[in-house]
């Protein structure tokens, strides 16, 4: 009677295991609440208590909120968006025009295409899980994340997703950044990377734990579209409570938009260039992707490109700049940097020794936020926050004229404001407006008057009981020694190595026109120390030791105004003392210098109307931040990228009136859709007349006109009906002509394959075909349900298969099985069977063989239920193998 009513239990558990959802999406798994009210404050509804809902049913109030604040950002800059509507296309539509037609407007049009460069964290990352793997190899990591299975017919047990957003994961996601335990651990888990020093390409030493993949937003399966990397450095978050509540994670979600209301479109005008923060510049894959955006733009606008780049992503953009022979700079408008920390930024060690309470916030009274073990995996393994290190620059370049001069100023500039007299000496910056003048905005941190407002990063930077640490590398390499214990500390020390960059390092022109962005008008963290040792502390407490004084200097209240400054102010230098013709602007964010009106970096207009940049020299920028009301309108680093008055300045900078150097470009419907699609697979190369071997010849000249084979293979994604492949040249003459004997270009191909790799016949899902997720696939065979088929069936090696009765049940036993020689071509095969056994005996196995391998071994002790197995087996074409 047991045995019967387990039975019919089983039939009922496989029947309904499909339709239900044991993956973290599912309700039931949900944990406390999170609700941000009107005026932004956060409150919290325990799990427990009994008005407590699914965070999802509060999502439509979180976003109307949401909305609400879009529809009154829209209102503030609706008189500038109505008035560069369409600008680049000349007042037409984009939407309306196809792609050949829209191209050739921009090209007629004022504007120059753009590149946008993400800072650090500022770029969504997507995690791919491969369950099973992550499972046998990482249970630490699947129980840390509160998995339990990886089968979706174990309903009351917890599975992953295929995909998250790991950066920035939603509220009730195992990657939240709003973790109220400091045990917490998965998100640190993900987050950690792994180095291989041995590989000897950057690229190629970092990985993440088994089963685990992580990129940028839009480059997996669930998260691609069409919008190039756009949506991955905009809108950090899917929570519409976060979007709500915090203006950091707005990331270019404003600036974008204003081009795209301008007329550009994402791909063919407009190029975002996300990437992996963790990853040092060297090992990160956006400077070909900068290098890339510029050679298309060039190729289909005729125009130079300009690159805005925020933050570190301001370090990614020079860099890759500094990388392009001559030749290719030509092909560059301009790079503008906004609050980049171009010598560093001193608050990236804080996380390393002891935690960054910024990533912590209060909800009534409880700590959230990213804690300690997060913190230390991230910051300990992060290369990119090694790149971000305070500089030497004001050690080596101490005696420099340039460096003097700046040093001079800041005293020339406190003799001014303390005597209110201008000092008898001359400006040592007789470029930068004088005290007398009015540059702040009535900011509470900082007067009114211009200033220079550096700081001298000779000093230290971090002290640690009685022991000082400077931004020298001798002396960076003891604050890691002294303060990080040795699991660490190796990885951080040949960080350290890799991030050198020698032009970098040295102030370098990158030789192209400049725009540095700065901000001085709050107070920011400058230096830290600890009274105590940390190491031990975070050690023993597996919790945070915040420094016991924090000293401040102007800045942004992240990146200091004299990292962002002093490598414009010596370029400026450079300038004006005949060292290069190549200008550069420092503007100061939030400066009434030039009043309410949106400054301009242009100097002039030629007579055709194109817009001059020339000279070098400061620029105030007024802000709308501090107009603003909300809570999400404020003046810091984060929010300087969506601030709408700086978004004017950036549109400004785009609307040269410069003239193409194509009227039309050669790009065709079809390339321009697979460019603007994110297909693009265009491959080029350049042979001569002398290269390659003489394979023809030329009856006129047999030995010297040669011929180059070249075998090319593409692989890409593909999700259309259609396959269009243009195959086209430049050669502008005829093949050989006996008659015409100059005439003696050619080209042609042969072999041409186009292969298609399908899912597994009618399956819904491609990725991660594990039984549960893909539902359909074609029957080969069912035995045994309704009724015994024992056609082909062997037991014991005899042909008769025997069956008997058990409690009216109809079983078999021994060894079964059958040989398959005629299955159509596959990818893979899903075999699924149950297994009983009666009474108590011990030493008996379960052995399934698949092609004589054992795949898998079951010893049953003391069992008398059933073993349910689904097997799944890759095969390719007829060659049958077994993949675990």
């Amino acid at each position: 009677m047991i045995k019967q009513l387990l039975a019919v239990v089983t039939i009922g558990i496989i029947s309904i295991a499909p339709y239900l959802d044991n993956t973290d999406r599912n309700p039931w798994f949900e944990d406390d609440t999170f609700i941000v009210s009107v005026d932004g404050k956060i409150n919290r509804i325990r799990r427990s208590d009994p008005d407590w809902k699914p965070q999802s049913e509060f999502e439509e109030y979180h976003e109307q909120i949401y909305q609400e604040q879009e529809r009154q950002r829209k209102e503030q800059m609706k008189e500038f968006l109505e008035s560069t509507a369409n600008v680049c296309t000349n007042g037409k539509d984009p939407s309306q025009l196809s792609l050949q037609a829209y191209i050739n407007e921009f090209i007629a049009g004022p504007c120059q295409p753009a590149i946008l460069v993400p800072g650090i964290i500022a770029t969504i990352l997507q995690v791919k899980i491969d369950c099973e793997t992550l499972q046998a190899k990482r249970p630490d990591i699947f129980e840390n994340c509160g998995w339990q299975t990886c089968s979706a017919s174990k309903f009351w047990l917890k599975k992953p997703n295929e995909e998250y957003r790991l950066w920035m994961g939603s509220i009730n996601s195992p990657f939240t950044i709003a973790m109220t335990n400091k045990k917490s651990k998965c998100f640190g888990d993900f987050i950690e990377l792994y180095y291989d020093k041995s590989k000897k390409d950057p690229k190629e030493r970092y990985s993440a734990a088994p089963g685990i993949s992580i990129t940028w937003h839009g480059n997996t399966p669930q998260s691609a579209d069409a919008e190039c990397g756009t949506t991955a450095i905009q809108e950090l978050s899917t929570d519409s409570i976060i979007k709500s509540s915090m203006c950091d994670t707005k990331g270019y979600h404003k600036f974008s938009d204003t081009l795209k209301n301008m007329g550009y479109i994402p791909g063919l005008t407009m190029q975002a260039a996300p990437y992996d923060f963790r990853k040092s510049i060297v090992a990160s894959e956006s400077q070909k992707y900068i290098k890339k955006s510029i050679e298309t733009f060039h190729k289909l606008t005729g125009k130079t490109t300009y690159i805005f780049g925020h933050s570190l992503g301001s370090l990614h953009a020079t860099e890759a700049i500094y990388n392009m022979t001559p030749e290719e700079k030509q092909k560059v408008a301009g790079i503008v940097t906004m609050a980049g920390p171009l010598l560093g930024a001193t608050k990236t060690f804080k996380p390393q020794v002891g935690g960054d309470d910024s990533y912590m916030f209060k909800v009534l009274s409880i700590d959230a936020g990213i804690n300690w073990y997060a913190q230390r995996k991230m910051s300990r393994t992060s290369s990119s926050v090694v790149d971000l290190y305070p500089k030497d620059t004001y050690f080596r370049f101490r005696s420099e004229t340039w460096m003097q001069q700046i040093l001079d100023r800041i005293k020339w500039d406190k003799e001014f404001i303390s005597t209110g007299k201008r000092p008898s000496r001359p400006n040592p910056l007789n470029w930068f407006p004088e005290p007398d003048q009015v540059c702040g905005a009535d900011f509470e941190e900082r007067s009114n008057h211009c200033q220079l407002l550096m700081s001298d990063m000779s000093e230290h930077f971090l002290r640690v009981v009685d022991k000082l640490y400077y931004s020298t590398e001798e002396s960076m390499i003891e604050a890691l020694s002294d303060n990080i214990n040795s699991d660490a500390l190796q990885q951080l020390l040949d960080y350290v190595q890799e991030t050198k960059r020698v032009k970098a390092d040295n102030l370098e022109h990158p030789g192209v026109p400049m725009v540095v962005i700065y901000a001085a008008n709050q107070l920011t963290p400058a230096q830290f120390e600890y009274d105590k040792q940390p190491q031990p502390i975070v050690d023993s407490s597996d919790d945070f030791y915040l420094p016991d004084h924090i000293y401040k200097a102007y800045g942004d209240a992240t990146v200091l105004a004299s990292s962002a400054m002093t490598p414009a102010i010596m370029w400026i230098y450079e300038q004006k003392n005949g060292q290069t013709n190549i200008p550069t602007k420092l503007v100061e964010y939030c400066s009434q210098y030039s009043g309410d009106a949106v400054s301009s970096i242009y100097d002039s207009t030629d007579e055709q109307q194109q817009k001059q940049f020339t000279q070098s020299g400061y620029l105030g920028l007024t802000c709308s931040c501090k107009y603003g009301q909300t809570v999400i309108d404020h003046c810091s680093h984060g929010y300087i990228i969506s601030d709408a008055l700086l978004i004017q300045f950036a549109s400004q900078v785009l609307t040269t009136n410069w003239k193409s150097t194509i009227s039309q470009t050669t790009a065709t419907e079809i390339e321009l859709k697979a460019i603007k699609e994110g297909y693009d697979k265009v491959q080029t190369g350049t042979w001569y007349w002398d290269t390659g071997d003489v394979k023809c010849g030329n009856p006129e000249h047999p030995n010297e006109w040669k011929e180059v084979i070249v075998e090319e293979k593409i692989e890409f994604l593909h999700q259309e009906p259609t396959l269009a492949v243009i195959i086209k040249t430049n050669l502008g003459e005829i093949p050989y002509n006996v008659f015409i004997e100059l005439i003696k270009e050619s080209w042609g191909f042969r072999n041409f394959i186009v292969e298609v790799v399908l899912c597994s016949p009618g399956c819904i899902r491609c990725s991660n075909d594990t039984p549960d997720e893909c539902l359909y696939y074609i029957p080969i065979e069912v035995n045994w349900f309704d009724s015994f088929n024992f056609d082909g069936w062997l037991l014991n090696n005899q042909q008769f298969v025997g069956i008997s009765l058990c409690v009216n049940m109809t079983v078999m036993g021994g060894v079964v099985s059958k040989e398959y020689t005629s299955l159509i071509p596959h990818y893979k095969l899903i075999l699924q069977v149950q297994f009983w056994k009666f009474d108590f005996w011990n030493n008996n196995k379960f052995t399934l063989e698949i092609d004589g391998q054992k795949f898998k071994k079951k010893f049953l002790i003391n069992m008398r239920f059933f073993l349910f197995v689904v097997i799944v087996m890759g095969a390719k074409s007829h060659q049958t193998f077994v993949r675990s």
